[in-house]
């Protein structure tokens, strides 16, 4: 991941090598350094461990003056990140400059034989000796000629490598060298540019040279290439490839840092891939460059891959066998090529790469063209190593991605799988114009699902905070759910460097004895149930998972489960979230609940039956809501008059004598709207924000008062009586509340069948508080004795 920026020309190179390096920031890195050739003839560079801010800081004050540069942002491979171990580094005389990227597999044993000649180091790293092996040849079988000396070095070379070179004895020169590393170079009118990444040249350059393997290329003050290959001959076509996006592209744009950024583009990303990919036939897919009958000859298909893209041909393999029913292996790249495969004239290979210069990635694909595999190619970037090496390329137009962990060219990658399982269940006959009709218009909701998904940013701190402290972190899920967990896992540990596994939901329960110490929170990913397709087939992989640990009236626990390990709010919160949008509120727990055991699977359930004073009663509605306490706490601190608008001064007494005002005027607020969702209205008809309240009976349990409108309407359905009840889970305050009428009288819908709407209710009320107690009482089980008074009021219920 680090980064190379070089130039030769008429303008002072200094200010565009320090942007350049502020532009690959986003790529991560430890220490930056400047060369410059100065008019006097010598080399002047300027290097630190630590930010680029730090170094255009040094470089203000030293003064570089020069028409010829390189720089450099390095992560520490070999060798601490220190001053002396930065890039560039010289040769023993000062002259030769190099930065490079990449590894140097042999540079102990380059060292020592240099060491033996007498040449000198200053740093620990391997890229030094790249200088010291450019000096030999600079003095002996080159002669002079700079470009032949960092060929004759690159052949005593084994790994990968990216380097730009300039010498004090060649002015207005400077030579670049390509094996492994991704490097690209531009022509000016006002000089020649270089850099390891396309978004340090964008302002520069609207078309630029994507070196290849084993190529070098000498750049010239007057804006001049030239390209060679490894013996030495001119390339006279070098590969180009337009720049098809600016500059502004690589900037924060507003968002707090580039990992915001890019989740916030998905959307966009999607929609670009999609954009005219459907047509009268089917999906459009031409990149594929096959006839109908080759595509239908295929036995089967290799997915090869490394990290997140590995991860995408997972969910590829299942997407493409249940479709199209093509066999499918996946590999990650960096052991596919020390296995045999098994080759036919009808295999295909796929190799999915953001960047396109995935090292192990591009090997497999050699070995599979090598062997008379068709190559196929998901890549983000244009002219990449990827495409050239593939007889087919699908371009996922993401954009530049320009934090550490991929996000937007993850879920772009997902979407480019789905298009070519798609084509392949056309074109192998699995399914028809409809079907694939039906299934793009489906894919063309993503995008805007993503966007509501991103409107609910608290979400994620409520969930943040299971982690907070925690030294390890499980994910777990179920059938493509379970790929999703494992990209969660790799995520964190990208990120946060937090240990984090991924499991299997079934492998969970054989694996949690193992688990290392301490709290461990746990993440779920669970497919959601689908309805039949049409062809009266479901689909695979959507059983409900049976549920470990207590319920109510049964406290024995889960062997592997310990108390204090927080389960996180975040499934809890959305399931309350859905419950809260939906046409239909959840049931409501509560007494009524806990009296009843559950019925079995596929049981019907008929409708709660209680005594009132002699007389019969029935349950006429149910509500469940939730309010974000730390919300309604600004909300009480912007708006003053909010308090005093709907809350009663009975209300206003009690919340304020209490520890936490904010989460007693959270729990009344939410009681509010669960009230209204059992009486089967909202804040319409009239009702006023204070015509329901909350007050309290002699022994202090909270009770629902309704006054004005909302009485009138309980009066019209004939309610008795609505019961309530309050409780906070970490930073959420719940209500539910539950209307009882005399005899049956179910509203709406509800009259066409009462009892399967009364016991779907009861069903998905039940799991939301079952997951909420869950919560609750696991973070009861961890707060230290004593320290009751700091957990939000004592995690209880009014």
């Amino acid at each position: 991941m680090c980064g190379i920026v070089g130039y030769v020309g008429s303008r002072q190179a200094s200010p565009f090598l320090l942007q350049g390096l502020a532009t690959l920031e986003y790529r991560g890195y430890d220490s930056a350094g400047v060369e410059v050739l100065s008019p006097d003839g010598n080399l002047h560079g300027v290097k630190c461990a630590g930010r680029v801010s730090t170094l255009a800081d040094r470089c203000a004050t030293a003064n570089l003056t020069g028409t010829a540069g390189i720089a450099h942002t390095r992560w520490a491979t070999h060798g601490a990140p220190t001053d002396k171990n930065a890039h560039p580094h010289r040769d023993c005389t000062g002259r030769i400059a190099i930065v490079h990227n990449g590894i140097v597999e042999n540079f102990r044993t380059l060292r020592e034989k240099l060491l033996k000649q007498g040449h000198e180091f200053q740093s620990d790293t391997d890229s030094e000796v790249i200088a010291h092996l450019i000096e030999d040849a600079w003095k002996g079988p080159a002669k002079g000629d700079l470009a032949l000396a960092v060929r004759y070095a690159c052949r005593r070379l084994e790994g990968s490598w990216a380097l730009a070179v300039i010498c004090a004895d060649a002015p207005g020169e400077l030579v670049c060298a390509r094996k492994g590393s991704p490097l690209v170079i531009a022509s000016t009118p006002d000089g020649a540019y270089a850099a390891s990444d396309v978004t340090a040249l964008s302002g520069v350059a609207s078309e630029v040279i994507q070196l290849d393997d084993g190529q070098t290329a000498l750049l010239s003050e007057d804006g001049t290439v030239s390209v060679f290959a490894s013996d030495g001959l001119a390339v006279t076509s070098p590969a180009t490839f337009k720049v098809d996006w600016d500059a502004s592209a690589a900037t924060l744009g507003g968002y707090p840092d580039f990992m915001i950024k890019e989740i916030a583009e998905q959307p966009e990303a999607i929609e670009r891939l999609l954009q005219d990919r459907l047509g009268p036939d089917g999906i459009r897919l031409d990149e594929l460059k096959m006839t109908d009958e080759e595509i239908s000859a295929i036995d089967r298909i290799y997915v090869v891959a490394c990290g997140t893209s590995y991860h995408v041909g997972l969910i590829a393999r299942n997407l493409i066998e249940s479709w199209a029913k093509v066999p499918v292996i996946v590999d990650a790249a960096s052991e596919f090529n020390y296995r045999d495969v098994l080759v036919t004239p009808n295999t295909l290979c796929l190799i999915i790469t953001q960047s396109g210069e995935t090292a192990d990635t591009l090997a497999a694909a050699k070995k599979m063209r090598r062997l008379g595999c068709r190559v196929f190619a998901i890549t983000n970037v244009l002219g990449s190593t990827a495409a050239r090496e593939s007889d087919g390329t699908l371009y996922i137009q993401a954009g530049p991605e320009v934090c550490v962990a991929s996000t937007k060219a993850y879920t772009a990658q997902m979407v480019a799988a789905v298009l070519l399982a798609l084509f392949l269940a056309h074109k192998n006959g699995q399914m028809d114009d409809t079907q694939v009709k039906e299934h793009f218009e489906e894919l063309e909701q993503v995008p805007d699902l993503i966007r509501e998904v991103l409107k609910r940013r608290w979400q994620d701190k409520v969930a943040a905070k299971c982690f907070e402290g925690q030294t390890s972190a499980l994910f777990l899920g179920r059938g493509v759910n379970s790929t999703t967990a494992a990209e969660g896992a790799l995520k964190i540990k990208e990120i946060s460097y937090l240990h984090a596994e991924a499991y299997a939901c079934r492998r969970d329960e054989a694996r949690a004895d193992r688990a290392p110490p301490g709290r461990l929170p746990r993440r779920g990913h669970r497919p959601a149930r689908q309805r039949p397709r049409q062809d009266g087939l479901e689909h695979p992989g959507v059983h409900r998972p049976r549920r470990h640990g207590h319920r109510r009236g049964d406290r024995r626990r889960h062997r592997h489960r310990q108390p204090g390990r927080d389960r996180p709010l975040g499934s809890a919160c959305g399931r309350v979230l859905r419950a809260h949008r939906g046409r239909r509120a959840p049931a409501a727990p509560g007494p009524l609940r806990r009296a009843r055991p559950r019925p079995r699977r596929g049981q019907a359930q008929e409708p709660r039956q209680v005594g009132h004073g002699g007389v019969a009663m029935s349950l006429a509605g149910v509500g469940v809501d939730i309010v974000e306490i730390a919300r309604m706490d600004a909300i009480l601190r912007r708006t003053p008059r909010f308090r005093v608008r709907v809350f009663t001064p009975e209300e206003r007494s009690y919340c304020d004598a209490r520890s936490r005002p904010a989460a007693h005027y959270a729990a009344r607020f939410a009681a509010r709207e669960a009230v209204l969702k059992a009486l089967g209205t909202g804040f319409s008809q009239g009702i006023a924000l204070d015509d329901v309240s909350v007050t309290h009976d002699g022994g202090g349990r909270p009770q629902a008062r309704l006054v004005g409108r909302a009485a009138e309407v309980a009066s019209e359905q004939g309610v008795l009586e609505v019961a309530i009840s309050l409780s906070f889970t970490g930073e959420m305050a719940v209500a539910n509340a539950v209307a009882v009428t005399e005899g049956a009288r179910p509203r709406g819908d509800a009259a066409e069948d009462p009892a399967a709407q009364l016991a779907a209710s009861f069903k998905e009320a039940r799991s939301v508080i079952d997951e909420l107690e869950r919560v609750q009482e696991d973070r009861y089980h961890s707060i230290p004795e004593g320290d009751a008074e700091g957990v939000p009021a004592a995690v209880g219920e009014e």
